[in-house]
């Protein structure tokens, strides 16, 4: 049976921080030993030469974790002040192989050295990843874009560190050591894990199809410019649902979401690839994107807000709360948290609210990693869920 348990501590001194967090969650864990340990920090701790002391006290095999501005506990997010959050699970059938990505710029392309061996048998295996990248120097989108082709439907999540300003100073946790650079991770296989991406957005109106565009620029859908297809939209809506479209078009909460699997004859939540509208030429009604407008692909209009993204995790966490959650790692958007909702700790109180009082450890990051539609991409403004089941 798989055990998790976790600990979070506010305290300034990181000794102390460290101590508690260490102490709190091994005496919760019992006599299990850990098979993998993930810590994250603020800023405002140096845990140089002190990353051993968790290895040494919790007997824990792998050790990741990072620098961020804000870290996530059970049922809290702490967005100031110093924070640790500790994360322990003993999963006694499982096997951990942490890695170490890194980035060289080769004449034509980049070369990421140091993606594990993944088994030919991976989807047999109950295979995943979990990953931490540092936003400067980790080109994320293709790697992942890499891991989709040669190993479909394999989940990676995680999230890239938001603790520094500059390239060079994040800090990634991979055992004992500290890198500033590239990413750090952990192939897991034989652990049972329920992925959970919310993009925090919803659809308005059907789903259409790119029928003109080029580069990012989509010129027409459905044979009609977007915007002639959004007034459309705004028209037959409900006099609150116009309200929302007003505000969105007016905050930049208006976004496009692609239907990754074309397979899907009825697309709903969770089956678009939610990307940022950039721009409207008013004199065509074309759009731009943040991602191809490649013809033939469907598409939607969605609307992020407040209510929205609660509404959306809210029900992708019922939707996996009959899997019998028993911990899970949580990586948020450092645009959620207080900056978007109204009250503090949403998107952790919103996990404990779904699973109860589960073992819970994370960080808000500069990019979230989570499968949509069987592939693996970035997001942003999004709240992507590693959840760990009992078995």
């Amino acid at each position: 049976m798989n055990g998790f348990a976790s600990a979070l501590s506010t305290a300034p001194d990181t000794k102390t921080a460290l101590s508690e967090c260490v102490t709190e969650a091994s005496h919760a864990l019992g006599t299990a030993t850990p098979r993998l340990a993930v810590l994250f920090a603020t800023p405002h701790h140096d845990l140089s030469d002190q990353l051993s002391r968790v290895h040494d006290a919790t007997g824990a095999d792998n050790l990741l974790g990072c620098v961020a501005e804000s870290v996530v506990g059970t049922g809290r997010e702490v967005e100031a002040g110093p924070a640790m959050s500790l994360w322990l699970a003993a999963l006694p059938n499982a096997a951990a192989r942490p890695f170490r990505l890194e980035v060289e710029q080769r004449a034509e392309a980049l070369e990421v050295r140091g993606t594990p061996e993944i088994d030919a048998d991976y989807a047999k295996r109950d295979t995943s990843i979990l990953v931490l990248g540092d936003p400067f120097s980790f080109p994320a989108d293709h790697w992942l874009n890499a891991l989709n082709e040669q190993f479909p439907s394999l989940p990676v999540v995680g999230g890239m560190a938001s603790g520094a300003m500059a390239p060079g100073q994040s800090r990634l946790f991979h055992g004992d050591e500290i890198v500033n650079d590239g990413a750090v991770g952990v192939l897991l296989e034989h652990a049972r894990i329920a992925t959970i991406v919310s993009q925090g957005s919803r659809p308005i109106g059907n789903p259409m199809v790119i029928t003109r565009g080029h580069d990012n620029v989509i010129e027409q859908l459905a044979g009609q410019s977007p915007m002639a297809a959004l007034q459309k939209i705004f028209e037959n809506a409900q006099e609150s649902e116009q309200l929302v479209i007003q505000q969105a078009l007016q905050t930049g909460g208006l976004h496009l979401g692609r239907v990754v699997d074309e397979h899907i004859s009825k697309p709903g939540r969770g089956d678009f690839l939610v990307r940022g509208v950039l721009g409207v030429d008013k004199d065509t009604g074309s759009i731009a994107i943040g991602d191809y407008a490649k013809v033939g692909r469907t598409v939607s209009f969605l609307v992020r807000d407040a209510a929205s993204a609660d509404e959306d995790l809210r029900e992708m966490l019922a939707s996996a709360g009959s899997h019998a959650p028993a911990g899970a790692l949580v990586f948020s958007c450092n645009g959620r948290g207080t900056r978007m909702f109204d009250a503090p700790d949403h998107d952790a109180s919103c996990v404990r609210d779904a699973f109860g009082e589960i073992p819970v450890a994370g960080f808000f990051a500069a990019g979230e990693i989570g499968p949509v539609g069987g592939s693996n991409f970035v997001h942003g403004f999004t709240a992507s869920l590693a959840v760990f089941l009992s078995e």
